[in-house]
């Protein structure tokens, strides 16, 4: 099954099994996390919890501990990582500011 990368919300591990979050399904697969990480790497995909991987285009806003999603999810920050996570994701929007700004020049 071909998923658009643009599709997919997050990605988290459920009992084994992987659940990839869209904005119209829930896709089932046995792939590890790692595995699929490994594909996602280097685009807008952050890893920010153990058993989570989101797409931070989907992000609308970010807690202490959490990332709340345009659709009303709620993902954890890894505790442990959550400065680096946290400048992650600010690199990220500000990448997209720059960009935004050159498109319009």
């Amino acid at each position: 099954m071909k998923i658009l990368l643009k599709d997919i919300y997050y990605i988290e591990v459920y009992n084994k099994t992987c659940l990839i979050h869209t904005s119209t399904h829930i896709i089932k697969t046995y792939s590890s996390l790692k595995k699929l990480w490994d594909l996602l790497s280097g685009s807008s995909f952050l890893r920010c919890h153990r058993s989570y991987i989101i797409n931070m285009f989907y992000i609308a806003s970010m807690l202490e501990i959490d990332f709340i999603l345009k659709n009303g999810d709620k993902i954890p920050i890894c505790k442990d990582k959550a400065s680096i996570i946290k400048q992650i994701y600010s690199d990220y929007c500000f990448e997209q500011i720059k960009s935004e700004k050159v498109d319009i020049d």
